[in-house]
This record gives structure tokens, sequence and C-alpha cells, in this order.
């Protein structure tokens, strides 16, 4: 089961990397985690499945309404990867601040190849000290907390690798609404302008336009987040996952 893309091209890099990767792949059962995957492997016999990835728990955890009294609050959640799309979050966050628009951001995550110290640094001289907070990597009950209380995912990654995110699916089971690029299968997890929104990452002025528009559309904010939840336990359950990959397997066996 492959939860990166760009095998192909790792394989295109030199006759042995060629060999090795179809010989391995040719004979096995390939299951990818989008239909939106699958055609990077066109010209390989194998057979192929695609079987989304899980998130335990269950939506229940949060059942709220967004009634506007409070700034809306924006979250970016992931390694501080340039290409996971932390320098366009802060680019979108300094826009919101241009154009006069009250919200809070944490940014979550590890130090990659951007330190805290850098991105504190960036965070002060765009002039955002009092908007956007510098949380660092949270985990487990402490995570979960940060998603609770948030609002928006903003995830404007082009990370080339980049598949099905289980941060969006963590999103839609704590009912925020993801706003993320078309990169991978990210257009087969958010239905763009019901639960979630897919722009392009380099787009911040139609990030930030979502974003607003959303927020003063407290009706169709809480439509979206409610269709994010039901999205979550009718097809990003562990009990569905592990439903659709007995399945897949027990296909795989017998074929």
């Amino acid at each position: 089961m492959l939860h990166e893309k760009g095998l192909e091209m790792t394989a295109q890099k030199n006759g042995f990397n060629r060999f090795i990767t179809r010989w391995m792949i040719n004979g096995s059962n390939l299951i990818v985690t989008s239909k939106l995957l699958l055609a990077e492997f066109d010209s390989y016999t194998a057979k192929k499945y695609v079987v989304c990835s899980g998130t335990p728990g269950t939506s229940t955890v949060r059942n709220g309404s967004f009634t506007g009294k409070n700034v809306p609050e924006l979250l970016y959640l992931s390694n501080l990867i340039v290409e996971k799309g932390i320098l366009f979050f802060v680019d979108i966050c300094a826009e919101l601040t241009r154009r006069g628009f009250a919200y809070h951001a944490n940014i979550i995550g590890k130090e990659s190849d951007i330190s805290m110290a850098e991105l504190q640094a960036l965070i002060h001289e765009r002039n955002l000290n009092r908007q956007v907070t510098l949380v660092g990597a949270k985990y487990n009950e402490e995570k979960d907390a940060y998603l609770r209380n948030s609002d928006f995912l903003i995830f404007p990654t082009f990370y080339k690798r980049e598949t099905t995110p289980l941060v969006i699916q963590e999103a839609f089971k704590f009912g925020l609404i993801p706003l993320s690029s078309p990169e991978g299968g990210i257009p087969d997890l958010i239905e763009d302008g019901v639960d979630g929104f897919v722009i392009d990452p380099e787009d911040v002025a139609q990030y930030c336009d979502k974003i607003m528009w959303l927020s003063a559309h407290h009706e169709r904010l809480n439509a979206f987040r409610k269709a994010g939840q039901a999205k979550f336990d009718n097809r990003f359950s562990l009990p569905v996952f592990e439903k659709n990959m007995v399945s897949v397997l027990d296909s795989a066996l017998n074929y």
C-alpha cells in the first residue's frame, strides 16, 4: 500500500531503478489511497485497488455551531516544510491582516527545513505577532485540543509526493473547514464548495476570499462543517477503512 506518490519518477532515474520498480510492482497487488493516484501506474500490469486511509474516532467530538461571536481560528498543522505550504500560510495571514480582517492563527508542527527561530523572525517581520501564534509540535490530546477549537485548516501544500494527507481527515473529524491545494489526491478528499475549498497554493487572495466569505456567512459555514463531519463518519473513519481493506485483501487473495 503506497502512501506517497512519485515512485515512477524515482524509477525513471536509471535503468536499475526501472527494473527493480517494475519487478516489484508488476508482481504485486497495488493499493493506493485515491483514484487520482492511479494514473502514475497506467503502464504497470499489477492488479490495482483504491483504499482511502482511515482515522480513529468519530465526528461526534464537536457539535457546536459557528456564530461569529469570536474571531475565526485558523490552523496550520504539519511539519515546518516549505513544500507543505508554511510560507504561503504566513502570506495568507499577512494578507488577511492587510485587509483588516480579525482572526487568530496557530502554527503547529515540528522544525524541518524551517526552524522555529526563522519562522518566528518572519512572523515578527510581517507584523503578525498579535495574530499568529507559533506553537511548535503537539501530539495526541494536546493536538486534538487545537483541532477542537479551530475553524479553518489552511494547508496550501505543493509537496510533490503528497497523496491523501491525514490532516484533512482530522479537520473533517473535528468540524474544521479545510482549504488546501489540488496536489495529489486532495481533490478526492475535499468536495470544493461543499465541505471545503481546493485552491492553488500560490493564490493567496483566493484563500483569503474564502475564509472571509465563510466567516461572514455563518449558515454556510455550519453547512460545510456538517458535510465534512458526515463525510468523515461515512468515508474516513477507521471502521470504514478496515471494511474496505478486508474487502480488497479478500479480492487479492482470491484473484
